[in-house]
């Protein structure tokens, strides 16, 4: 709304690396132990049961670590269920996962195609452009 005044937009951008689908955690380590360092609320993964530190092993038979975790991811689709299994107190869990879609948190500002004089003067006042904004006038 506010962005429009100045004759710009907001537009959402999909990345082609990012996986379809959402399983909901944040994990820190390397490709010989990755821990789970956070379940997003009302997630898929928060959903089925995983927990902040439990250590990621695998998705659906395959080793799982950050390294290679989005590309497992992006063999799936909203809706499929994966069996996650991780080490928890020194004992494997399998937990099985309903997949939602990814949520896109990319985002980018562009201009209107065709903003308006007033608008245009905004932007010109907003970037300190104030000589040409006057000059429009």
């Amino acid at each position: 709304k506010y962005l429009n005044y100045a004759g710009l937009q907001l537009v959402e951008e999909k990345s082609e690396s990012s996986p379809d689908v959402f399983l909901g955690v944040s994990t820190r380590g390397d490709d010989k132990q990755t821990t789970i360092s956070n379940v997003t609320p009302d997630s898929p993964a928060f959903e089925a049961g995983l927990d902040r530190n439990d250590i990621l092993v695998a998705i659906d038979g395959r080793r799982a670590h950050s390294e290679n975790l989005t590309a497992l991811l992006k063999k799936y689709q909203p809706g499929d269920v994966a069996t996650v299994t991780v080490l928890r107190r020194e004992h494997l869990r399998e937990f099985d996962v309903k997949l939602a879609e990814a949520k896109n948190d990319d985002f980018k500002i562009e201009e209107l195609e065709e903003p308006t004089e007033l608008q245009a003067m905004i932007l010109k006042s907003w970037l300190h452009l104030k000589e040409e904004a006057e000059e429009s006038k």
